[in-house]
């Protein structure tokens, strides 16, 4: 997905490598920035790539949305910002589950 939304704002994918672009978005979300946040904090950056990544952040994002897709860190973003927005759900799940189990808390990141 990444590569064809690259490809089709015909950008170079080694000025945009659609790895470091996901490495940058999957950053941005863990500091629980939707596309319009990221784009209010880099889009008059004095960065041109920075402006560049808000632009491919909203179309990824966009695209995702309109094929009813969400990859994992989405599914961490919008699991946080349905209890953030949404206090009754939140409660809900702190009643049914009062404890959790972590594997691999190492490897976890702060949204996580």
């Amino acid at each position: 997905v990444m590569k064809d939304i690259i490809r089709g704002m015909d950008l170079d994918d080694k000025i945009y490598p659609p790895k470091a672009v996901l490495d940058k978005l999957d950053s941005a979300r863990n500091d629980q920035l939707s596309p319009a946040d990221f784009e209010a904090r880099y889009g008059s950056s004095g960065d041109p790539r920075l402006r560049k990544i808000a632009e491919i952040y909203k179309a990824y994002a966009k695209r995702l949305f309109s094929a009813g897709a969400m990859d994992f860190d989405d599914l961490l973003y919008n699991t946080a910002r349905l209890f953030r927005e949404y206090p009754d759900v939140l409660s809900h799940y702190q009643r049914q589950f009062r404890y959790v189990l972590i594997d691999e808390y190492q490897d976890t990141n702060n949204l996580q």
